[in-house]
């Protein structure tokens, strides 16, 4: 697998090499990526109901691979699954399920926000959907104040900044705001599949200090205590999820031979 640094650039690749006819006509080469679903918004009306499963990722009439259900690969991550099948001789997990289940509530009126920012742009126009700052995690940011005041805040001053060029209003984003947040919180249906539907990264973030005093290190270094777990496995790691048994056999069935990149 190859790694890319974002689905742009991965899609450009997949599509050369699946049209180029100086690859096709002369070499026998079967590509897929696999990329994350970010808050695009052709996804979003599937997530009260996930099928655990990763969708089918087409260019025009050729699959060129899949797209994670989660929002992004840390949200598989952090799942207490993979957190206790990796880590279980470091964590307690039931207060680390406490953690976790916290992060998602602080983070409820942020998430609509986020969600109604992808919503209302203009495809395929790139609008910002998220602010805040810097948070130890390699190029993320996540607001210290995530109330419902301070989410209109954001909102506007996003518009502010790129409503004229996206012809967007923050009145706009704001009334798609309201009408999300409902479902967005504790009782709601997305809030029910919080660890699909929410960013993986902010929730991973939102629970920084208590990883600390679990003393499970800052959001990055716990990461990378959980990859490295993951990589070293002498299990069968694509066993311990739905999805992740599920793709692997997608890829199976995929083609015999991969130039695969991710």
């Amino acid at each position: 697998m190859i790694p890319t640094e974002g689905k742009r650039e991965l899609w450009q690749k997949l599509k050369v090499l699946t049209t180029s006819p100086e690859v096709t006509s002369t070499t026998q080469i079967i590509s897929a990526g696999i990329r994350d679903r970010d808050f695009d918004p052709q996804f979003y009306q599937t997530l009260d109901n996930p099928q655990y499963r990763p969708i089918n990722w087409n260019y025009k009439n050729s699959q060129i691979g899949w797209v994670w259900e989660r929002k992004e690969i840390e949200n598989y991550l952090i799942d207490p699954v993979i957190v206790r099948k990796t880590l279980a001789d470091r964590v307690d997990i039931p207060r680390y399920e406490v953690a976790l289940q916290s992060s998602a509530e602080t983070l409820s009126e942020y998430t609509a926000a986020r969600v109604a920012l992808s919503l209302c742009r203009h495809q395929p126009a790139m609008l910002e959907n998220r602010w805040g700052e810097a948070c130890g995690l390699r190029h993320h940011c996540l607001p210290q104040q995530r109330d419902y005041h301070s989410c209109i805040q954001g909102i506007e001053a996003i518009c502010q900044n790129h409503g004229r060029q996206y012809q967007l209003t923050p009145s706009k984003v704001v009334e798609e705001f309201q009408r999300l947040l409902p479902s967005f919180e504790r009782s709601g249906s997305k809030f029910a599949h919080f660890l699909t539907v929410f960013s993986g990264k902010d929730l991973l973030t939102a629970m920084g200090s208590e990883l600390m005093q679990m003393e499970l290190g800052e959001p990055g270094q716990f990461l990378a205590r959980i990859l490295k777990r993951l990589e070293t496995s002498p299990e069968p790691v694509w066993e311990w999820l739905p999805e992740w048994q599920r793709l692997r056999e997608a890829i199976a069935q995929f083609g015999s031979t991969s130039s695969g990149l991710s």
